[in-house]
Protein backbone atom coordinates (compact mmCIF):
# COMPACT_ATOMS: atom_id res chain seq x y z
CA UNK A 1 0.00 0.00 0.00
CA UNK A 2 1.31 3.45 -0.87
CA UNK A 3 2.28 5.99 1.74
CA UNK A 4 -0.41 8.33 0.43
CA UNK A 5 -3.14 5.73 1.05
CA UNK A 6 -1.82 5.02 4.54
CA UNK A 7 -1.83 8.75 5.28
CA UNK A 8 -5.54 8.82 4.45
CA UNK A 9 -6.05 5.94 6.87
CA UNK A 10 -4.33 7.97 9.57
CA UNK A 11 -6.57 10.97 8.91
CA UNK A 12 -9.69 8.83 9.16
CA UNK A 13 -8.50 7.48 12.49
CA UNK A 14 -9.02 10.85 14.13
CA UNK A 15 -8.30 11.58 17.79
CA UNK A 16 -9.32 9.45 20.71
CA UNK A 17 -8.24 6.27 22.51
CA UNK A 18 -5.34 4.44 20.91
CA UNK A 19 -5.87 1.62 18.41
CA UNK A 20 -3.71 0.06 15.67
CA UNK A 21 -4.05 1.97 12.44
CA UNK A 22 -2.82 -1.00 10.40
CA UNK A 23 -4.09 -4.57 10.51
CA UNK A 24 -2.13 -7.44 12.00
CA UNK A 25 -1.61 -8.83 8.50
CA UNK A 26 0.08 -5.62 7.41
CA UNK A 27 2.05 -5.49 10.67
CA UNK A 28 3.40 -8.98 9.97
CA UNK A 29 4.36 -7.81 6.47
CA UNK A 30 6.34 -5.02 8.11
CA UNK A 31 8.27 -7.31 10.46
CA UNK A 32 8.95 -9.67 7.54
CA UNK A 33 10.52 -6.71 5.73
CA UNK A 34 12.78 -6.13 8.72
CA UNK A 35 13.77 -9.80 8.70
CA UNK A 36 14.52 -9.66 4.98
CA UNK A 37 16.74 -6.63 5.59
CA UNK A 38 18.90 -8.86 7.84
CA UNK A 39 18.35 -6.91 11.06
CA UNK A 40 15.70 -9.04 12.83
CA UNK A 41 17.63 -9.10 16.11
CA UNK A 42 19.35 -5.74 15.94
CA UNK A 43 18.29 -2.57 17.78
CA UNK A 44 18.41 0.37 15.36
CA UNK A 45 17.17 3.91 15.11
CA UNK A 46 13.50 4.08 14.07
CA UNK A 47 14.61 5.84 10.88
CA UNK A 48 16.21 2.56 9.73
CA UNK A 49 12.84 0.83 9.95
CA UNK A 50 11.20 3.75 8.14
CA UNK A 51 13.62 3.37 5.22
CA UNK A 52 13.03 -0.38 5.03
CA UNK A 53 9.30 0.26 4.80
CA UNK A 54 9.71 2.88 2.08
CA UNK A 55 8.76 5.93 4.10
CA UNK A 56 10.39 9.26 3.39
CA UNK A 57 11.89 10.12 6.74
CA UNK A 58 10.18 10.59 10.09
CA UNK A 59 6.64 11.01 8.75
CA UNK A 60 3.33 10.65 10.53
CA UNK A 61 2.50 7.34 8.81
CA UNK A 62 5.95 5.99 9.72
CA UNK A 63 5.46 6.81 13.41
CA UNK A 64 1.93 5.38 13.34
CA UNK A 65 3.27 2.14 11.89
CA UNK A 66 5.82 1.81 14.69
CA UNK A 67 3.09 2.58 17.23
CA UNK A 68 0.87 -0.14 15.74
CA UNK A 69 3.68 -2.71 15.85
CA UNK A 70 4.21 -1.76 19.48
CA UNK A 71 0.51 -2.28 20.23
CA UNK A 72 0.68 -5.74 18.65
CA UNK A 73 3.73 -6.52 20.80
CA UNK A 74 5.93 -7.00 17.73
CA UNK A 75 8.63 -4.47 18.63
CA UNK A 76 10.48 -3.32 21.71
CA UNK A 77 12.02 0.06 22.52
CA UNK A 78 15.61 0.29 23.70
CA UNK A 79 16.88 3.47 25.38
CA UNK A 80 15.06 6.78 25.59
CA UNK A 81 14.96 10.28 24.17
CA UNK A 82 17.35 10.93 21.31
CA UNK A 83 19.00 7.57 21.98
CA UNK A 84 15.81 5.53 21.61
CA UNK A 85 16.13 2.52 19.33
CA UNK A 86 13.69 -0.13 18.20
CA UNK A 87 13.98 -3.85 17.59
CA UNK A 88 11.72 -6.82 16.85
CA UNK A 89 10.34 -8.56 19.92
CA UNK A 90 10.50 -12.25 20.85
CA UNK A 91 6.85 -12.51 19.84
CA UNK A 92 7.75 -11.21 16.38
CA UNK A 93 10.56 -13.79 16.16
CA UNK A 94 8.07 -16.58 16.91
CA UNK A 95 6.08 -15.44 13.89
CA UNK A 96 8.72 -14.63 11.28
CA UNK A 97 11.10 -17.53 11.94
CA UNK A 98 8.51 -20.32 12.09
CA UNK A 99 8.45 -21.95 8.63
CA UNK A 100 6.56 -25.10 9.66
CA UNK A 101 3.40 -25.51 7.53
CA UNK A 102 0.27 -24.97 9.65
CA UNK A 103 2.47 -24.49 12.71
CA UNK A 104 0.37 -24.43 15.91
CA UNK A 105 3.12 -22.42 17.62
CA UNK A 106 2.98 -19.72 14.96
CA UNK A 107 -0.83 -19.72 15.10
CA UNK A 108 -0.64 -19.22 18.84
CA UNK A 109 1.81 -16.34 18.42
CA UNK A 110 -0.49 -14.67 15.87
CA UNK A 111 -3.45 -15.04 18.24
CA UNK A 112 -1.42 -13.48 21.03
CA UNK A 113 -0.39 -10.55 18.84
CA UNK A 114 -3.96 -10.07 17.59
CA UNK A 115 -5.26 -9.41 21.10
CA UNK A 116 -2.30 -7.39 22.37
CA UNK A 117 -3.91 -4.06 21.43
CA UNK A 118 -5.94 -3.07 24.48
CA UNK A 119 -9.11 -2.28 22.57
CA UNK A 120 -8.95 -5.55 20.59
CA UNK A 121 -8.60 -7.53 23.80
CA UNK A 122 -11.51 -5.65 25.31
CA UNK A 123 -13.69 -6.26 22.26
CA UNK A 124 -12.93 -9.98 22.36
CA UNK A 125 -13.70 -10.38 26.04
CA UNK A 126 -16.77 -8.15 25.92
CA UNK A 127 -18.38 -9.30 22.66
CA UNK A 128 -16.71 -12.62 21.84
CA UNK A 129 -17.17 -14.38 18.50
CA UNK A 130 -19.00 -14.70 16.26
CA UNK A 131 -19.19 -10.92 16.25
CA UNK A 132 -22.52 -9.15 16.70
CA UNK A 133 -23.74 -6.67 14.05
CA UNK A 134 -21.55 -3.64 13.43
CA UNK A 135 -24.04 -1.29 15.08
CA UNK A 136 -23.65 -3.20 18.36
CA UNK A 137 -19.85 -2.96 18.18
CA UNK A 138 -20.01 0.72 17.23
CA UNK A 139 -22.33 1.46 20.15
CA UNK A 140 -19.89 -0.17 22.57
CA UNK A 141 -16.93 1.72 21.08
CA UNK A 142 -18.57 5.16 21.07
CA UNK A 143 -20.65 4.91 24.24
CA UNK A 144 -18.38 2.91 26.52
CA UNK A 145 -14.90 3.42 25.07
CA UNK A 146 -15.21 7.10 24.02
CA UNK A 147 -14.23 6.70 20.36
CA UNK A 148 -15.56 9.08 17.75
CA UNK A 149 -17.92 7.57 15.19
CA UNK A 150 -15.29 7.70 12.43
CA UNK A 151 -12.66 6.14 14.69
CA UNK A 152 -15.10 3.42 15.76
CA UNK A 153 -15.64 2.43 12.13
CA UNK A 154 -11.88 2.21 11.63
CA UNK A 155 -11.52 0.11 14.77
CA UNK A 156 -14.24 -2.29 13.57
CA UNK A 157 -12.61 -2.75 10.17
CA UNK A 158 -9.16 -3.31 11.63
CA UNK A 159 -10.46 -5.65 14.31
CA UNK A 160 -12.39 -7.83 11.87
CA UNK A 161 -9.40 -8.10 9.54
CA UNK A 162 -7.07 -8.94 12.41
CA UNK A 163 -9.36 -11.66 13.78
CA UNK A 164 -9.66 -13.26 10.35
CA UNK A 165 -5.90 -13.18 9.77
CA UNK A 166 -5.20 -14.72 13.18
CA UNK A 167 -7.95 -17.32 12.84
CA UNK A 168 -9.84 -15.91 15.83
CA UNK A 169 -13.06 -15.34 13.89
CA UNK A 170 -13.81 -19.00 14.64
CA UNK A 171 -15.62 -19.42 18.02
CA UNK A 172 -13.63 -22.60 18.66
CA UNK A 173 -10.45 -20.51 18.82
CA UNK A 174 -11.83 -17.87 21.19
CA UNK A 175 -9.43 -17.37 24.14
CA UNK A 176 -10.71 -18.06 27.64
CA UNK A 177 -11.00 -15.21 30.13
CA UNK A 178 -12.46 -14.82 33.58
CA UNK A 179 -15.24 -12.32 34.28
CA UNK A 180 -14.67 -9.30 36.44
CA UNK A 181 -17.07 -8.23 39.17
CA UNK A 182 -19.01 -6.15 36.64
CA UNK A 183 -19.32 -9.01 34.19
CA UNK A 184 -16.77 -7.56 31.75
CA UNK A 185 -13.39 -9.14 31.19
CA UNK A 186 -10.11 -7.44 30.44
CA UNK A 187 -6.81 -8.84 29.18
CA UNK A 188 -4.89 -6.33 31.30
CA UNK A 189 -4.84 -5.31 34.93
CA UNK A 190 -4.20 -1.76 36.12
CA UNK A 191 -4.29 -1.12 39.85
CA UNK A 192 -3.44 1.69 42.24
CA UNK A 193 0.31 1.87 42.68
CA UNK A 194 1.19 0.71 39.15
CA UNK A 195 3.42 2.87 36.98
CA UNK A 196 1.88 3.53 33.60
CA UNK A 197 2.45 5.20 30.26
CA UNK A 198 -0.36 7.09 28.53
CA UNK A 199 -0.31 6.76 24.74
CA UNK A 200 -2.55 8.95 22.58
CA UNK A 201 -2.40 8.91 18.77
CA UNK A 202 0.67 6.72 18.99
CA UNK A 203 2.58 9.25 21.10
CA UNK A 204 3.69 8.62 24.68
CA UNK A 205 2.41 11.45 26.88
CA UNK A 206 4.29 10.88 30.15
CA UNK A 207 7.95 11.81 30.54
CA UNK A 208 8.66 9.76 32.63
CA UNK A 209 5.91 7.29 33.55
CA UNK A 210 3.50 8.08 36.38
CA UNK A 211 1.99 6.25 39.33
CA UNK A 212 -1.71 5.30 39.37
CA UNK A 213 -3.68 6.85 42.22
CA UNK A 214 -7.21 5.74 41.30
CA UNK A 215 -8.96 3.21 39.03
CA UNK A 216 -12.68 3.49 38.41
CA UNK A 217 -15.21 2.78 35.64
CA UNK A 218 -12.66 1.98 32.94
CA UNK A 219 -10.53 5.07 33.69
CA UNK A 220 -7.36 5.71 35.66
CA UNK A 221 -5.99 8.73 37.48
CA UNK A 222 -2.28 9.32 37.97
CA UNK A 223 -0.21 11.30 40.42
CA UNK A 224 0.15 14.92 39.39
CA UNK A 225 -3.10 15.13 37.43
CA UNK A 226 -6.85 15.36 38.03
CA UNK A 227 -7.62 14.05 34.51
CA UNK A 228 -9.36 10.70 34.04
CA UNK A 229 -7.61 8.68 31.32
CA UNK A 230 -9.44 5.92 29.41
CA UNK A 231 -8.04 2.48 30.23
CA UNK A 232 -7.56 1.79 26.50
CA UNK A 233 -4.82 4.42 26.37
CA UNK A 234 -2.84 3.09 29.35
CA UNK A 235 0.06 0.63 29.38
CA UNK A 236 1.50 -0.71 32.62
CA UNK A 237 5.28 -0.43 32.76
CA UNK A 238 8.02 -1.30 35.22
CA UNK A 239 8.79 1.03 38.15
CA UNK A 240 12.44 0.84 37.14
CA UNK A 241 11.55 2.83 34.04
CA UNK A 242 10.75 5.72 36.35
CA UNK A 243 13.50 8.29 36.62
CA UNK A 244 11.33 10.67 38.61
CA UNK A 245 7.78 11.89 38.96
CA UNK A 246 7.26 14.51 36.29
CA UNK A 247 7.62 18.22 36.33
CA UNK A 248 6.85 21.64 37.68
CA UNK A 249 3.20 22.55 36.89
CA UNK A 250 4.32 25.41 34.63
CA UNK A 251 5.68 22.90 32.08
CA UNK A 252 3.60 19.76 32.45
CA UNK A 253 3.08 19.14 28.72
CA UNK A 254 6.67 19.25 27.53
CA UNK A 255 8.55 17.92 30.55
CA UNK A 256 11.99 19.05 31.71
CA UNK A 257 15.34 18.11 30.21
CA UNK A 258 16.73 14.86 31.61
CA UNK A 259 19.34 16.61 33.80
CA UNK A 260 16.91 19.14 35.30
CA UNK A 261 15.47 18.85 38.81
CA UNK A 262 12.28 16.81 38.59
CA UNK A 263 9.65 18.35 40.85
CA UNK A 264 5.92 17.78 40.89
CA UNK A 265 3.76 19.92 43.17
CA UNK A 266 0.01 19.38 42.98
CA UNK A 267 -2.40 21.55 44.95
CA UNK A 268 -5.53 19.65 46.04
CA UNK A 269 -7.83 21.86 48.03
CA UNK A 270 -5.84 23.00 51.05
CA UNK A 271 -3.22 20.23 50.77
CA UNK A 272 -0.10 19.73 48.67
CA UNK A 273 1.20 16.56 47.03
CA UNK A 274 4.93 16.88 46.44
CA UNK A 275 7.29 14.45 44.74
CA UNK A 276 10.83 15.34 43.73
CA UNK A 277 14.08 13.92 42.38
CA UNK A 278 16.71 16.60 42.96
CA UNK A 279 20.37 17.23 43.60
CA UNK A 280 21.69 19.84 46.04
CA UNK A 281 20.81 22.72 43.72
CA UNK A 282 17.40 21.24 43.02
CA UNK A 283 16.79 20.90 46.76
CA UNK A 284 17.29 24.64 47.14
CA UNK A 285 14.79 25.21 44.33
CA UNK A 286 12.33 22.92 46.10
CA UNK A 287 12.74 24.86 49.35
CA UNK A 288 11.95 28.10 47.52
CA UNK A 289 8.89 26.55 45.87
CA UNK A 290 7.61 25.23 49.18
CA UNK A 291 7.94 28.71 50.65
CA UNK A 292 5.77 30.10 47.87
CA UNK A 293 3.19 27.35 48.22
CA UNK A 294 3.08 27.96 51.97
CA UNK A 295 1.66 31.40 51.26
CA UNK A 296 -0.90 29.88 48.88
CA UNK A 297 -1.99 27.35 51.49
CA UNK A 298 -2.57 30.09 54.01
CA UNK A 299 -4.95 31.73 51.55
CA UNK A 300 -6.91 28.59 50.71
CA UNK A 301 -6.90 26.97 54.15
CA UNK A 302 -10.38 26.64 55.70
CA UNK A 303 -11.24 29.33 58.16
CA UNK A 304 -11.28 28.27 61.80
Amino acid sequence: MSEEVEKSDAIRAGRGPAYPWISLEKAVDRINQVRDANIPRTAVKPLSFFKIWGYKGDSGPARQTVAALNQYGLIEYVGRGGEKQVQLSPLAHRIIFDKVPNSPERAKALSEAALKPTIYGRLMTKLGVPLPPDFVIETFLTRDCEYSEDAAKSVIGGYKGTLKFAGLDNPDNMPHSDPTEEGETFPWTVKVGDYVQWTSNGVDQFKPVRKVTKVENGHVWVFGSNTAIPMEQITVTEPTALKSIIVDPSDRDNGPPDDAPQIDVLLRGHRLQITADVDAAGLQTLKEMIGKYEEILKLVAPKK
